[in-house]
């Protein structure tokens, strides 16, 4: 039976050990390098109001959008929807890691202030401002 040992074997485990993390670090990207690529390589396109996500257009005067500093990946965004989710007299809560943004809808009655909201994703870690609608 063959033995797997010496400087051979050493440089393939090596190898596959450098190809997992570039794996894993690509997926908690989210593959930055691909987008960033992209962006770089083709012109730049405005999207027009009437398709830009919810987060920018609140449904109605119940909605709050914030602008959020402080995320670098999807997971950021998470974790500050997850926050808000939580916060008693939100009925929903979405934030946008692309743009920046949580879109928070209260409750019409015992809903937080816009304090207390910005206090629970500083609580987070992040900062939050109502954003300029």
């Amino acid at each position: 039976m063959y033995k797997a040992s010496g400087p051979t074997t050493k440089a393939v485990l090596l190898a596959a050990g450098f190809m997992i993390t570039s794996a894993v670090l690509i997926i908690c990207l989210g593959g930055a390098s691909v987008l960033a690529q992209n962006a770089a390589t083709q012109p730049a396109t405005k999207t027009p109001a009437s398709t830009r996500p919810a987060a920018t257009q609140p449904a109605h005067a119940n909605t709050r959008v914030y602008q959020i500093e402080g995320m670098y990946c999807q997971m950021c965004a998470g974790k500050i929807q997850q926050s808000l989710s939580a916060l008693p007299g939100v009925k929903s809560a979405k934030v946008s890691f692309d743009e920046k943004k949580a879109c928070v809808t209260v409750a019409s009655q015992d809903a937080p202030s816009d304090a207390r909201i910005q206090s629970v994703v500083e609580e987070a870690g992040y900062k939050a401002a109502p954003a300029m609608r």
